[in-house]
């Protein structure tokens, strides 16, 4: 029989395999398990600093994506070892000097996300958890952490829906609380409900509470405001066009803020490969694509576009990002400048007959 397993729950698998025979110490845990998960969903090994224990013992064992201002920790534990939050305080401390954000905590089996800009008592800071039996929410837990999810929005979306679900599944297991009260307030006085329950609303609500996190939609003002912003204007817009001239300088250590399209439209964009999915998008509900593999350029191995997560002639690259609301799939080449996305939207417009002055983006 054909085995259609992704390669990361093939991945997963195999660390579930080690529960007959665990892991002996911490340092099996993670490298029989944790770190073969982090390189299934995208990083590389020197993306992954083993950390020695400071005189203070507050250093954690794994410092991700060092150097870089999307570093964040990992605090391991034995396979064996049952996790609770002071397993992890010392490292939300560390991160907390550092001006870093995420922490996880891990034995292999159980994963725990913190977000460390949440004020209050330890315990408010966990975001997520998940078990490795629990695939599903495995394979979303893993992939939340990876590369393109912690250097663009994703894990902030996905913390936020996480922490959404988990505040309505507690809101929603009591009839009296603030929520269902404030429902029942509006059914009754606006809708004319005046007999509705609270139980009622309640299991009404209840049914209905998954939540996903939608991205910034542009506002009525915005959605009509045309092309034909000044080039490098007052409140720093820039076309593409522009940005490609001068990538070198221009972009140079800059951040979009927000991207406006060709038919007016704008959204909140706070990293370039964001940007880059949504002008893929775009193409490709207007104009078309071009064939993929597709990129810039005079090289013939390495693909920005393709409709599989890899270039062409080289072996499987997992630093691909799948364009959403894109059908069929394409994935995008994320292992890349500033100045090399830029490039390859400006490049990938005038490909599909678009202006690259009818892009323009914001930068911070």
């Amino acid at each position: 029989m054909t085995d259609l397993r992704t390669p990361l729950e093939e991945a997963i698998s195999e660390a579930l395999a080690h529960t007959k025979k665990p892991p002996p110490n911490e340092a099996s845990t993670c490298d029989w398990v944790i770190k073969p998960l982090l390189l299934e969903v995208g990083y590389k090994p020197t993306d992954l600093l083993p950390q020695g224990t400071d005189a203070n013992g507050q250093r954690p064992d794994y410092t991700i994506l060092p150097g870089t201002e999307f570093e964040w920790f990992l605090e391991a534990k034995a396979w064996t070892v049952t996790l609770n939050d002071d397993h992890v305080r010392q490292s939300l401390i560390y991160a907390f000097t550092n001006n870093r954000r995420w922490v996880v905590l891990s034995n292999g089996r159980e994963w725990r996300l913190y977000d460390n800009q949440i004020t209050g008592e330890l315990a408010a800071k966990l975001v997520a958890q998940m078990k490795l039996e629990d695939v599903e929410d495995a394979k979303r837990f893993l992939r939340a952490l990876s590369p393109e999810s912690m250097t663009g929005s994703g894990i902030e979306e996905f913390a936020q829906t996480e922490r959404l679900n988990a505040i309505l599944a507690s809101e929603l297991s009591d009839p009296q609380s603030t929520v269902v009260k404030a429902v029942v307030k509006v059914l009754r006085n606006t809708h004319g409900l005046g007999g509705i329950s609270h139980e009622s609303v309640r299991a009404a609500l209840s049914n209905r509470r998954a939540v996903q996190v939608q991205p910034p939609q542009p506002s009525k003002n915005d959605s009509a405001i045309q092309p034909g912003l000044p080039t490098g204007s007052s409140d720093n817009w820039h076309t593409l066009e522009d940005l490609d001239k001068s990538r070198e300088t221009l972009t140079t250590g800059q951040k979009p803020a927000e991207l406006q399209l060709p038919d007016g439209t704008r959204t909140a964009k706070n990293h370039w490969i964001d940007v880059a999915i949504e002008i893929v998008r775009y193409i490709s509900n207007s104009n078309g694509l071009p064939d993929l593999p597709w990129a810039a350029g005079k090289s013939q191995l390495r693909c920005f576009l393709n409709v599989r997560p890899e270039h062409p002639g080289k072996a499987k690259k997992t630093m691909f990002k799948q364009a959403e609301g894109v059908d069929p799939a394409v994935y995008i080449d994320t292992d890349r400048s500033t100045a090399s996305f830029v490039r390859q939207c400006c490049a990938l417009l005038a490909t599909c007959g678009l202006p690259t002055d009818s892009v323009k983006v914001r930068l911070h």
